[in-house]
């Protein structure tokens, strides 16, 4: 991570898979650091990364400093990869119908208005 730091990355996250995650960002005494994986029993690695990353997006987005980010990221990318992910926290809908026999794991959602029906701003 502070690699990619010198070579002008602002921040920059570095995944290690299950030993955990290296951060680093530019500034004046911001530091860096190593948030090392808890030991967990891999029942499925598939998405693991992408676990990550939304979850430190979540935080970022919220405001939340980088390590804390990294952090949640490394803690969610555990709880995926043991089998505790999102099929546990979402409510499993039908796409296409009732008989087509697909599964989504994006929550219920209500319809998106068609632009026509959209109310001008007042």
């Amino acid at each position: 991570a502070n690699g990619l730091i010198r070579r002008g990355a602002w921040r920059a996250v570095v995944t290690a898979g299950g030993a955990g995650a290296a951060y680093a960002q530019q500034g004046p005494g911001v530091p860096g650091g190593w948030v090392p994986a808890r030991p967990v029993e891999v029942r499925n690695p598939v998405g693991a990364g992408d676990a990550f990353a939304a979850a430190m997006a979540l935080c970022l987005g919220q405001g939340t400093s980088l390590e804390a980010a990294v952090v949640f990221g490394v803690e969610v990318a555990g709880d995926h990869v043991a089998g505790r992910g999102a099929e546990d926290r979402v409510r499993l809908t039908r796409v296409g119908g009732s008989d087509s026999g697909r599964r989504s794991r994006r929550p219920h959602a209500p319809p998106i208005a068609h632009p026509d029906e959209v109310p001008e701003p007042a």
